[in-house]
C-alpha cells in the first residue's frame, strides 16, 4: 500500500513560476535545493515556457526524472542524480499576446463571478523603466507585450455583462505596471467610460498609473469621471538615491503642474515613497515630504523597502555595500490553514542602511502615519486654512507628530499602538515568524484581524471609525496653536464655523454607528459664516473665510450610493469594519463617504 502511495505521489509534479526568482545561478541553485518540493521553476514569461514543459512531459512519457535531467526552455530545475542546477534557454516576451487564450472569453472564469472576486485584466505586459527595486523593467526584456484593442474590448464587454447578471464585484483590477501612459490607453478609457454609462461598472479601479505622459493620464482620469485615481510614484526625491536605483523622475515642477491639472478635475493625487532606499536619510526623506506636502500632494503611501528576489536591490552586492539590514514580516492577511497545516506568506524587508539606522526608520514610519491622515482629502479644508495663515502644511503635520509623541492628545494612544505593531511585525527569520504565529493565541490574533494587516491602512481606518470628530477637533486646536500672534478674534470664529461644518460633513464615524436611519435623515446646520461658499470657490478666488461672514443655513444628507458602497464593502471584505473601510479607501476616494451639503435657502 505504501509503495502504491509513493508511486502515486510521483505523478504529482510541482511547478512554480513568477518574477520573484533569484538572478544568479548559485542563488537559484540554493533556492531550489532548499525547496525540494519544487520540481521545476518557470522563470520569466511563463505561458510559452509552461506549454513547452507540458510538451516535454508528453514526449518523455511523463517520466519526471527524465524531464529534470535535461535543461528545458524557460525553466530551472535540479538534476535528480548530480544535484547540479539546469537552466534552460530564456524565452523572450511575447509582443503579440493575443495567442494566449482568454480565460474570460473561453468561459473558464464564469463561476468566479458569483463569488465576489475582483475581475482582473491585463492590457500590456512589461515596463520601460529599469528601477533597481522592481521586476517590471528587467533589462533582458526590452519590449512591451500587448493584447489587441479588439481582444480587450471583448473581454471587458464579457465581464460587464456577467457582473450585471450576477451582481458581482463592482471593481476592476488592471494589472499593467503603467496604465494610462500609452496612446491606446485613451481608447481603452473611452470604452470603459461607455461601459460605466451602460452598466455603472467599473465603480472603481485597482491600478498603477503610468510614470510618464501625465497629460494623457489626466485626460483618462477625466474620461473616467474620477473613478480612476491617479498615483504618482517618485519613490524618492534624493538624486543620490535615484542614481543608485537607476531611476529618473520627471522634474518636481512637473509634479506640481500635475497637481494643478488633477485638482481642476476634482482629484488630489497620491504619491508613493519608499524607505529606506540606499543613500536615503531621515533628513532627505523628510525634505522630500516637505516638498510634496507643501505643494498639495497626498503622500499617504510610504512603503517599506521590499527585498524582491532577482532585483538589484536584493543582490549580495547591494546588501553589503549599503549595509542593508533586513527582517521578515507577514504579507498583509496572507495566511491560512491547509491540510491541517498553518501556512504564511512572508516578505523580506529592509529596515536599516548605512545612512538610515533602525531608529530613523521607525521615526519615518510614525511620521508616515500622521501624514497619511492629514494629507488626505478628508483634511483639505485644513490645507486651505494653512494657506490663508501662510503656514507650511508640512510644518503643521510635523507639529502634530511631535505633540502626539510628547503629549497626551486624542491620537497618542492609537499612535503608540501603531508604533508597537510596526516593531512587533518584524522577525529575524521566516522560521521565527512561523513559530510565533503557529502558537494558538497568536494565530487567533491573525484570524480575528488584530495582527497581520497593512498598518497604514488599518490605523488610518481605525481613527476614522473610532473618532473622526475628535480628530477634526485636534486638527483645529493645533491650527490655532500654530497660528501665531496675528490670529484675530474674527479668524478664530470663522475657524470654529469651519470646524462645525467639517464635523457635520466628514464624520465618517457616524456611518458605522449601526443606525441606518441616518441615510433617511436630512439635518439642518446653521453657521455665522458661509463655509460652503468659501470651500466651493477655493480654486477661483483668494478671499479668506472671514470675508464670508454671512449667516447661512445648510441641509445635510447622505446620498444613497454611500449605503450601497458600505453594503458592497461588507459583502466583499466581511464584518470587520476597520478592515472593510481600509480596503475601500485604497481605491475609493474618501470624499465619496461625506455627507452632501447644500443651501437650505437663498439667503447667503
Amino acid at each position: 500500500m505504501q509503495e502504491c502511495q509513493e508511486k502515486d505521489s510521483r505523478r504529482v509534479v510541482c511547478v512554480l513560476g513568477g518574477a520573484e526568482f533569484p538572478a544568479t545561478v548559485e542563488e537559484r541553485r540554493t533556492y531550489l535545493t532548499q525547496r525540494p518540493e519544487i520540481d521545476l521553476y518557470v522563470y520569466g514569461e511563463s505561458e510559452l515556457a509552461f506549454l513547452n514543459l507540458v510538451q516535454v512531459f508528453i514526449e518523455k512519457n511523463f517520466d519526471i526524472d527524465k524531464v529534470k535531467s535535461d535543461p528545458n526552455k524557460g525553466t530551472a530545475s535540479i538534476h535528480p542524480k548530480t544535484g547540479e542546477i539546469l537552466i534552460g534557454e530564456h524565452i523572450p516576451r511575447l509582443k503579440d499576446m493575443d495567442i494566449i487564450p482568454s480565460p474570460y472569453l473561453t468561459g473558464l472564469f464564469d463561476t468566479w463571478f458569483r463569488q465576489d472576486n475582483v475581475p482582473s485584466v491585463q492590457f500590456a505586459r512589461g515596463c520601460p523603466f529599469t528601477c533597481g527595486f522592481c521586476h517590471g523593467g528587467r533589462t533582458d526584456e526590452k519590449c512591451i507585450g500587448m493584447f489587441s484593442f479588439e481582444r480587450i474590448k471583448e473581454e471587458l464587454n464579457y465581464i460587464a455583462e456577467r457582473i450585471k447578471e450576477t451582481n458581482g464585484n463592482k471593481m476592476l483590477q488592471i494589472c499593467d505596471t503603467n496604465w494610462g501612459m500609452y496612446k491606446r490607453d485613451e481608447d481603452i478609457a473611452k470604452h470603459l467610460a461607455w461601459l460605466i454609462e451602460k452598466y455603472d461598472w467599473p465603480m472603481a479601479f485597482d491600478v498603477n498609473s503610468g510614470k510618464e505622459n501625465h497629460d494623457r493620464i489626466v485626460s483618462i482620469a477625466k474620461t473616467l469621471k474620477g473613478r480612476f485615481v491617479v498615483t504618482i510614484s517618485p519613490q524618492s526625491l534624493n538624486d543620490s538615491v535615484l542614481k543608485v536605483i537607476k531611476r529618473k523622475n520627471v522634474s518636481t515642477n512637473r509634479y506640481f503642474q500635475l497637481v494643478d491639472q488633477l485638482q481642476s478635475i476634482g482629484q488630489k493625487p497620491s504619491c508613493e515613497l519608499i524607505i529606506p532606499l540606499p543613500e536615503e536619510t531621515k533628513d532627505s526623506h523628510f525634505q522630500a515630504l516637505k516638498t510634496l506636502i507643501d505643494n498639495g500632494i497626498y503622500t499617504g503611501c510610504t512603503y517599506t523597502t521590499m527585498m524582491l528576489k532577482g532585483t538589484a536591490l536584493a543582490s549580495k552586492e547591494f546588501r553589503e555595500k549599503y549595509r542593508m539590514k533586513t527582517k521578515y514580516r507577514l504579507i498583509p492577511r496572507q495566511f491560512g490553514e491547509y491540510a491541517s497545516e498553518k501556512c504564511y506568506e512572508t516578505e523580506e524587508v529592509c529596515i536599516e542602511t548605512n545612512t538610515m539606522p533602525f531608529s530613523d526608520y521607525l521615526d519615518c514610519r510614525g511620521f508616515a502615519f500622521i501624514v497619511a491622515i492629514f494629507t488626505d482629502i478628508q483634511f483639505d479644508v485644513i490645507q486651505l486654512h494653512l494657506k490663508e495663515l501662510n503656514k507650511s502644511p508640512f510644518d503643521f503635520i510635523r507639529y502634530l507628530w511631535e505633540s502626539t509623541k510628547s503629549e497626551n492628545n486624542y491620537l497618542t494612544e492609537i499612535f503608540d499602538e501603531f508604533m508597537d505593531e510596526a516593531k512587533s511585525e518584524l522577525f529575524d527569520s521566516k522560521e521565527q515568524l512561523y513559530e510565533y504565529f503557529s502558537f494558538g493565541d497568536h494565530y487567533n490574533e491573525l484570524f480575528f484581524g488584530k495582527r497581520g494587516d497593512n498598518l497604514l491602512r488599518k490605523y488610518r481606518a481605525k481613527v476614522m471609525i473610532e473618532g473622526e470628530t475628535r480628530l477634526i477637533e485636534l486638527a483645529y486646536t493645533s491650527l490655532k496653536k500654530i497660528a501665531g500672534k496675528n490670529f484675530t478674534d474674527q479668524a478664530s470664529k470663522s475657524l470654529d464655523a469651519a470646524k462645525h461644518w467639517a464635523m457635520a460633513t466628514r464624520n465618517i464615524s457616524s456611518l458605522f454607528s449601526n443606525d441606518e436611519s441616518i441615510f433617511e435623515k436630512t439635518e439642518i446646520l446653521r453657521l455665522p459664516y458661509d463655509v460652503l461658499g468659501w470651500y466651493n470657490n477655493r480654486n477661483n478666488k483668494n478671499e479668506p473665510l472671514t470675508s464670508y461672514n454671512t449667516p447661512v443655513e445648510y441641509k445635510m444628507f447622505y446620498e444613497k450610493n454611500v449605503l450601497q458602497m458600505l453594503v458592497e464593502g461588507a459583502r466583499l471584505h466581511g464584518s470587520d469594519k476597520v478592515y472593510m473601510l481600509g480596503k475601500l479607501l485604497v481605491n475609493w476616494r474618501t470624499s465619496l463617504f461625506w455627507r452632501s451639503c447644500s443651501y437650505n435657502s437663498e439667503v447667503k
